[in-house]
């Protein structure tokens, strides 16, 4: 009888100790099997940070299982399987291969990792002071994305180079349907400038500050690409001459110059004019009949631009009231 009972009550230990280990895991198991978590799945977010975080909980994400080259894959830090919407210290062990920038999307504060070249790279951030990494494997790009951007080769320009750009899906122009962004550090001034060209559904990309190189980034659906333009450090040829003193008003006629060398080539200079959207939506300035004049039309921003022969440059100028 006693060994009956021994009999059966042996297993009950062990069913106890099966439903207790169950559910810790299977949190095990979810979070080391989670390779990527697609941007368009509805991720909770983890909207208050715990006091003391434990660095088992937390992993980085990727959107696509695959990182390939030339494109741009999203990254994210996870607490038990919720995104850390806040903006965190991410690093690369090598920028050549991999380098991030923050880019606002509809889902909110991403970090876009661009993948350069097909190599492997460590991902580091930091949260509270806690730092976790995982390393990934680029792959070659097998096939080209169906979206591209369009730049003139080789990428590489000089400043006050004025560069036209399209963006085409399987072959058709969508610039005017798609967002262009270009990459900057917060604390840095803009290195580059994009206006939208609507009546020819292109872009224009002037090359603003010396040595510098930037990336030219678009989004259509879950497809991202991005391509990179070097402005090189050497003096621009050309420049234009704005009068010392003036002051952009609107109402106010004011004489631009064109200068290549010591030549003054105005009066033999293709002028155009470019606007950037302001409050009320009257362009900033334009053109007058005579050369290198603008004619300041309502508060904002507008770019002067001219051509001579294989030679550009441009005047960024704000119309104050």
């Amino acid at each position: 009888m006693t060994i009956c009972t021994k009999k059966r009550n042996r297993p009950v230990p062990l069913v106890r100790l099966i439903i207790f280990l169950l559910p810790l895991l299977l949190a095990a198991c979810n979070r080391t099997e989670i390779d990527c978590i697609p941007l368009s799945d509805d991720v909770p977010i983890l909207t208050e940070l715990p006091a003391k975080l434990k660095k088992s909980h937390l992993k980085i994400i990727p959107t696509e299982k695959t990182l390939v080259a030339e494109r741009v894959v999203w990254f994210g830090l996870y607490y038990d399987g919720k995104r850390i919407a806040e903006k965190l210290e991410w690093e690369s062990s090598d920028t050549d291969v991999l380098e991030f920038y923050y880019i606002y999307k509809k889902q909110g504060l991403y970090n876009a990792g661009f993948c350069r070249v097909p190599k492997k790279v460590t991902v580091r951030v930091t949260c509270q002071s806690v730092t976790v990494k995982r390393t990934f494997k680029i792959q070659s790009a097998n096939r080209e994305s169906g979206l591209q951007i369009l730049l003139p080769e080789p990428r590489e320009f000089l400043q006050g180079d004025k560069i036209d750009f399209t963006i085409t899906y399987d072959g058709k122009n969508v610039t005017n349907e798609v967002m262009t962004y270009y990459t900057k550090h917060p604390e840095e001034p803009p290195l580059v400038y994009i206006f939208n060209t609507e009546s020819k559904n292109s872009n224009a990309l002037f090359c603003k500050t010396l040595g510098i190189t930037t990336h030219i980034v678009t989004m259509r659906n879950d497809d991202t690409v991005f391509r990179t333009v070097t402005i090189r450090d050497e003096p621009p040829p050309m420049r234009i001459q704005i009068p010392e003193g003036v002051v952009f008003r609107p109402g106010r006629r004011v004489k631009l110059s064109a200068w290549l060398g010591d030549k003054d080539i105005t009066e033999t200079s293709e002028w155009e004019v470019f606007c950037a959207r302001n409050e009320s939506r009257l362009r900033a300035a334009e053109l007058t009949d005579e050369k290198g004049e603008f004619l300041c039309m309502a508060k904002g921003m507008f770019f002067a631009f001219a051509r001579y022969g294989e030679h550009t440059a441009f005047a960024t100028i704000d119309v104050t009231k």
